[in-house]
């Protein structure tokens, strides 16, 4: 059998998503790494941008994974992706509209609408409360009012931010063990919340914190990123992070716009190589020996970029014979991947023939719960239709959270 091909470099660079290729940019801003044969990135797939990426549907581009900016930041610290970006278009989202429970639950005591108990065990078990009974015919509308919504859209970001004043108040070892539910749940500045949303919205109210499960996509209930293997979850103590304040805004040009301004100079350049697969790295070696389907490459130093997930993959199923990494990995570095955890948030697209929700009946019901940036009236056209309706925001008691 005739031997792959060597290609020899000082760098090698694994995986293609955004952090490798922020690392690969970074050097390659160093004039010994534009020399020819000092850096190279590899790829297994046949684009660039991992789990940023993008699908073309009838003439539209919808991003399958990352589509906002989560706070632009402030002038006192920007977010690094702003400046990145400077000449592409983005918009602040505005237009929102808020769904409610069919039947609202009373609360009032700032912890309506769940029980919980703490186990020996750690975990946190939630007992569902019963609605009261309303006559309320606001209680049973769909849409909650704009004068209502607002507030309650409001709330969410504020307790957000009141969970990071709390999370770096407190002890880290008390912060870890902490659950995000039990953190909502005695969250000072959520109970506020129901002294200033009417009752019959206080339902809706219960179960905002939906919404952080899907910003996090791990479940309120579970404790830490230091969890049981295959148990993805989040404490209290990672929202002492700091995060970027500012406007929450949408790439006009999609958030592939960033992977291609960040991997512009390397691509023109021909540090990329895609469609290659990395079938073993034998990192005893000098240089380091990386086997591909398409030849073996060489390296004095490499950098393995790829996800936490297929790194946890590869520790379960690689054959004994033939692993990714030979010899294996030590055991510090494959205890933090076993106990590191991730979480799966789904999107779904539906894709309509024209925009029904632009005319009547449904633009009437519509316009009752609309809240933004400006007036209803701002946001409608000569036609009557809304413009720049960007969200519809639904709370209910019937998927994973707090009920």
């Amino acid at each position: 059998m005739a031997s792959k091909p060597r290609h020899e470099y000082d760098t090698i660079i694994i995986g293609a998503g955004i952090s490798g290729l922020a690392c690969a940019s970074r050097l390659y801003e160093h004039n010994y790494y534009k020399q020819k044969g000092k850096l190279l990135v590899l790829e297994a797939r046949d684009r660039i941008g991992g789990r940023i990426a993008a699908v073309d549907v009838l003439g539209n581009r919808l991003d399958t994974g990352a589509n906002w900016i989560h706070g632009v930041g402030t002038d006192e610290k920007p977010n690094p992706l702003v400046s990145i970006l400077p000449h592409k278009r983005y918009r602040e989202l505005s237009g929102t509209v808020v769904f409610g429970r069919k039947t609202g639950r009373a609360g009032g005591d700032g912890g309506a609408g769940c029980d919980t108990r703490e186990t020996p065990d750690g975990w946190v078990k939630v007992r569902h409360v019963e609605p009261e009974s309303t006559n309320s015919d606001q209680a049973g509308d769909l849409i909650v009012p704009s004068e209502v919504a607002g507030p309650l859209s409001g709330a969410l970001w504020q307790m957000l931010g009141s969970l990071h004043e709390t999370a770096i108040r407190t002890s880290p070892k008390k912060a870890k063990a902490t659950t995000m539910l039990d953190a909502v749940v005695h969250d000072p500045g959520r109970k506020e919340m129901y002294a200033t949303i009417p009752k019959a919205h206080h339902g809706s109210l219960d179960g905002m914190p939906q919404t952080i499960e899907g910003i996090e996509a791990a479940p309120l209930v579970a404790q830490s990123a230091e969890h049981l293997e295959d148990q993805p979850s989040m404490s209290l103590a990672e929202y002492a992070l700091d995060d970027f304040e500012g406007d929450q805004v949408f790439l006009q040009d999609g958030y592939t716009a960033v992977v291609h301004e960040v991997a512009r100079q390397i691509a023109t350049d021909g540090i990329i190589q895609t469609g290659i697969k990395v079938e073993q790295i034998r990192w005893d070696e000098d240089p380091i020996r990386v086997v591909t389907d398409s030849g073996i490459f060489t390296a004095k130093q490499l950098v393995c970029s790829l996800p936490l997930g297929v790194l946890k993959h590869e520790q379960k199923t690689t054959n004994v014979s033939n692993p990714l990494f030979l010899p294996r990995l030590p055991e510090a570095k494959t205890k933090a991947m076993s106990s590191l955890g991730y979480g799966t948030l789904d999107k779904i697209f539906m894709v309509y023939d024209n925009p029904w929700w632009n005319h009547g009946p449904y633009l009437d019901i519509l316009k009752k719960g609309l809240v933004g940036s400006t007036t209803v009236a701002a946001q409608t056209n000569s036609d009557g239709d809304i413009e720049g309706l960007d969200t519809l925001t639904g709370f209910t008691d019937e998927l994973s959270g707090i009920a």
